[in-house]
């Protein structure tokens, strides 16, 4: 490890002052890596790894403002020097506030750039070596802020950003209590709202990945009617002997196809552990892209921690086939059809992502035995209902025509902002480029004008299966009154409003803990072995062969001639027997006995 040298990040859109710096950090030992665009930086700083930026400012894309607030959360202690023709002392100031550590103005003297540099390494070399690890009876502790990691009992903790921010925070003030607020301040910045249970929600998700692998000691100790408090002796630093891992969540994918009944490729993705959760997909993907998106992946770790995801690109998008014309409701539900029927799995849970909710609503409707549970993801059941969201939906066709294949992106920008006000300038421009490397503009505008015609809301009622239904407050793609109408049209469907203004919930806001944690629940049973029929009294088993024939309570009473009260007693027996409740518990209760 001695010899290994220094990594340097140079983002400079000049190439030839880029490449000056390079050669004088080369010559002085240390391994530079060139960026020229404010997103390329981004990526460098996350894949690089390097030990000190030298940023500039006024770069295409992102700036180097920007470049600084996402460095200073992924890379706290990394130093940062600015160089800039910027030199006002306004400038100067702001940057040295958001975080830089050191600015030069241009034009500048090599000598002094390469010594601030290695200045700026000495500091964080000393900064380093004080870290502190923390050793805590029954196994080991030990967190790195630098590299993000954890290591509990000798072994890898995989923490999100947002888990191990909480953690970090937690332990700076050990043996201190903290109140939910102050929590919620330092982790997601802003004021917690009323009733908000995002603190609550995250702390659950740590302690099962750092209290459960650390043995019997509890780190996180709830403090009731305050908050929280970190417990642990702080012992002296000493190199780590496990090396570090990369984050949890899904390590591959496996991606496959099937095809359509009109002949289409469909490909299809698998991922993650658990029962199986199949996904009705949205207007836009790619399943590679997504992959590796800033947007979509913290979907794919953490779901894919308790379910299997299977998921797709449609007819037209990704890597299913492009060369296709018909994008009807009816063309969709064959494809989701045909990759329920290639995955291979029996019963599944079914999520109606975004425009994926008609044949979401439909394969449901048609297969009730393949789907033990519904879910809706800020979807809807019919896309078009009023005059209004008729001109809307023209307006986006024609932009679309006009901007969608076009190197810039700013006619893509358009849905992006709709999509994810509240992201960063990274997240955005990975949307803008998912719009142009997953459809073609003409799919995209006939895909969009097909989509609009589905509408599954006659369907609804006749839904009986559990259903949750999630959906932000303040979704500027689909209103939230589309899925307060999938709540209240399905009987016993269940809605949980996400206090977000983000058609796709980003991983650091406070509504994205709140969503896994509604859907881990939500999912859970699909995890457990189905209910037996064997406890069942043969009364029991008779009341339920009738109810599986459709008899009514009043008529299965005729039938046996018992009171109906009485049927309904043995109907409530065999529930709790059988582990059943809510209003689909008649018909699993049927479906149970039919199995045996």
């Amino acid at each position: 490890m001695g010899d290994e040298r220094m990594k340097i990040l140079i983002v400079e859109d000049d190439d030839s002052t880029a490449e000056v710096i390079a050669f004088h950090m080369r010559a002085a030992g240390l391994e530079p890596t060139v960026a020229t665009d404010g997103l390329a930086g981004l990526r460098a700083l996350r894949s690089a790894s390097p030990d000190a930026v030298v940023l500039d400012l006024m770069l295409p894309g992102v700036d180097g403002w920007h470049i600084i607030r996402q460095a200073r959360e992924w890379a706290p202690r990394v130093p940062i020097i600015v160089v800039t023709a910027r030199t006002n002392e306004h400038d100067r100031v702001e940057v040295l506030s958001l975080g830089a550590d050191d600015v030069m103005a241009k034009p500048f003297s090599m000598r002094e750039l390469l010594a601030r540099v290695t200045a700026a390494l000495r500091r964080t070399a000393v900064e380093n070596a004080r870290s502190e690890r923390l050793p805590v009876s029954e196994g080991e502790l030990s967190i790195d802020p630098e590299r993000m990691s954890v290591i509990v009992a000798g072994r890898p903790a995989d923490l999100t950003p947002l888990e191990f921010k909480l953690l970090w925070t937690l332990a700076e003030g050990r043996d201190r209590a903290m109140s939910r607020d102050e929590i919620f301040r330092r982790v997601w910045g802003g004021e917690r709202g009323h009733g908000d249970r995002s603190v609550d929600v995250l702390v659950r998700r740590l302690r099962r990945k750092v209290d459960e692998v650390g043995g019997s000691f509890t780190y996180i100790q709830t403090l009731h009617g305050v908050g929280y408090r970190f417990v642990g002796e702080v012992a002296e630093p000493a190199a780590p002997e496990v090396p570090v891992e990369e984050p949890a969540g899904p390590r591959s994918q496996e991606i496959r196809y099937c095809c359509s009944e009109d002949g289409v490729r469909i490909a299809y993705a698998v991922s993650g552990t658990g029962p199986p959760m199949l996904v009705s997909t949205c207007w836009l993907s790619h399943l590679q892209h997504d992959w590796e998106s800033p947007v979509w992946r913290h979907f794919l770790e953490d779901i894919g921690r308790f379910v299997t995801i299977i998921r797709y690109d449609e007819r037209g998008y990704g890597l299913s086939d492009w060369d296709v014309t018909d994008f009807s409701l009816e063309a969709r539900v064959g494809d989701l059809e045909a990759v329920a029927e290639d995955a291979g799995f029996e019963r599944f849970a079914l999520m109606g992502m975004a425009q994926g909710g008609p044949p979401a609503i439909a394969y449901a409707s048609r297969h009730p035995d393949r789907v033990t549970r519904l879910l809706f993801y800020d979807s809807y059941s019919a896309a078009v209902d009023n005059a209004e969201d008729e001109e809307e939906l023209a307006a986006f066709v024609q932009l679309i025509k006009v901007g969608w294949g076009r190197p810039q992106h700013h006619f893509r920008r358009v849905f992006t902002s709709m999509m994810i006000p509240g992201a960063t300038e990274e997240q955005m421009l990975w949307l803008d480029e998912l719009q142009r490397v997953a459809a073609s503009a003409t799919t995209a505008s006939t895909a969009l004008w097909e989509r609009s015609k589905a509408d599954c809301s006659d369907l609804l009622p006749g839904l009986d299966v559990p259903t949750l239904v999630l959906h932000s407050l303040r979704d500027q793609m689909n209103d939230f009154e589309q899925g307060r109408h999938l709540a209240t049209a399905i009987r016993g469907a269940r809605l949980v409003p996400l206090d977000s203004d983000n058609h796709i919930l980003l991983g650091d806001e406070p509504a994205w803990p709140v969503f896994v944690d509604e859907v881990r629940a939500f999912v859970a049973p699909d995890g457990t072995p189905a209910p037996q029929a064997d406890g069942l009294s043969p009364r029991e088993r008779e009341v339920l062969a009738l109810v599986a024939e459709g008899r009514s309570n009043d008529e299965i009473a005729a039938e046996l001639s018992l009171s109906v009260r009485t049927v309904e007693r043995h109907l409530a027996n065999s529930y709790t027997k059988l582990g059943l409740h809510g209003p689909s518990a008649r018909a699993a209760a049927a479906a149970t006995l039919a199995r045996t």
